[in-house]
């Protein structure tokens, strides 16, 4: 399988928002869309376990969402949007498409200490591999709220407005 090991940290243990096209015609367990490392402690990583979106920053800190079986595995492309508060798992949000998910709160630990991160992986979590595609990949440092996520969601890095490279802590990597 194939992967994008990028040799970046954009962003090391602090709030950040990811926002991506996914296109997969995939389902079922790990599929490993991106992470910081390997899947252990230290590290990031947002899979469709069973198809719900997931969160995982360490060891016991990590946040389920609901079920997105026809937009996980459609053969589609989705924008996802990952909005990830390292200090508190359920403030954590995800958008496809623009739309807020609801969080799965029958799935989720908030304990633990996140240690540093590591590189940036695109398609890749641990030995858990994307099938699928993966374009137009930002890392904002910061929080972004819905109509920010809905502002850059249609545009590639060259059609970005110098506001939106700026929203909350500013876009700190891009990959095409």
């Amino acid at each position: 399988s194939n992967y994008i090991a990028t040799g970046a940290k954009p962003v090391d243990t602090a709030d950040a928002t990811y926002c991506f096209w996914a296109n997969s015609s995939a389902s079922g367990e790990n599929r490993g869309t991106f992470s910081h490392g390997n899947d252990d402690n230290g590290s990031f990583s947002m899979n469709h376990h069973l198809n719900r979106p997931l969160i995982y920053l360490d060891g016991n800190l990590f946040q389920y969402w609901a079920a997105q079986t026809s937009l996980s595995s459609d053969g589609l492309w989705h924008h996802w949007a990952v909005v990830v508060d390292v200090s508190d798992m359920t403030a954590c949000k995800l958008y496809i498409d623009g739309t807020e998910i609801e969080q799965d709160n029958t799935r989720n630990e908030s304990y633990a200490n996140i240690n540093t991160y590591g590189n940036i992986q695109l398609g890749k979590n641990n030995s858990n591999f994307y099938e699928g595609y993966l374009c137009n990949f930002g890392v904002w440092a910061g929080l972004l709220d819905q109509p920010e996520v809905k502002s850059i969601m249609n545009k590639s890095y060259a059609e970005l407005s110098s506001d939106e490279k700026s929203y909350k802590g500013g876009l700190q990597a891009w990959w095409n």
